[in-house]
């Protein structure tokens, strides 16, 4: 008997060969190589079957695996549509992604600041100018604001008086004596009345005719 192959296929011919003849053991002898050749047959069809099975499920895989492929180098992009009076925003037709939403951050509330705060501000700045700084123009311009804002304010009678101080200073002599007539009247009692009348007296002649009368 050779090695390797079918078994079955082997004996097959070695038992005819060895059984061959006549006598009583040609019957049995037929009917062993009946069952024989139908055991063969039935080994063959069983290995034709699971051949096809197999190359059927290597075929479906591969199949579905191109057709995902396929899908997917085919997939259309993201379009644009242009943008008309009934599209206000352009529209994508690409798969709309979960997005996480952030919350926006809400900016801190003001703090009001107490008006006397802002008034002592406004009166230190215009001082600062006048009497550390010594920049008559600035702190002019600072005494200005300070009783614009506040015309009536607590600091009313200093800044009005330093104001007047500036003005002579910068030799705006007729706005000097404007500003320095009401404390010589003594609108504001006592306060600041003989510097001002002696400033008064020390200014030219025409810048005291244009100075209202006290």
């Amino acid at each position: 008997m050779k090695a390797g192959g079918d078994p079955v296929a082997h004996a097959i011919p070695e038992y005819r060969d060895m059984t061959n003849g006549d006598g009583a053991g040609t019957a049995a002898r037929a009917r062993l190589l009946e069952n024989l050749d139908r055991r063969r047959r039935r080994q063959r069809r069983a290995g034709r079957l699971l051949t096809v099975v197999t190359l059927g499920t290597v075929v479906i895989g591969s199949a579905a695996f191109a057709a995902a492929r396929i899908a997917r180098w085919t997939s259309p992009a993201a379009v644009l549509l242009p943008m008309g009076s009934d599209d206000p925003q352009p529209v994508s037709l690409e798969p709309r992604r979960p997005r996480r939403m952030i919350p926006a951050v809400t900016a801190p509330a003001l703090v009001a600041v107490p008006d006397a705060q802002v008034e002592s501000r406004l009166y230190a700045t215009a001082h600062a100018a006048h009497f550390v700084a010594h920049d008559p123009d600035q702190a002019l311009a600072a005494w200005n604001i300070y009783l614009q804002r506040y015309p009536h304010g607590s600091f009313e009678p200093e800044a009005r008086f330093n104001r007047a101080i500036c003005l002579v200073r910068l030799r705006q002599f007729e706005a000097a004596a404007t500003a320095l007539a009401p404390f010589a009247a003594g609108r504001f009692g006592g306060y600041r009345r003989a510097e001002a009348q002696r400033l008064l007296d020390w200014l030219p002649q025409p810048a005291l005719s244009a100075a209202p009368a006290r």
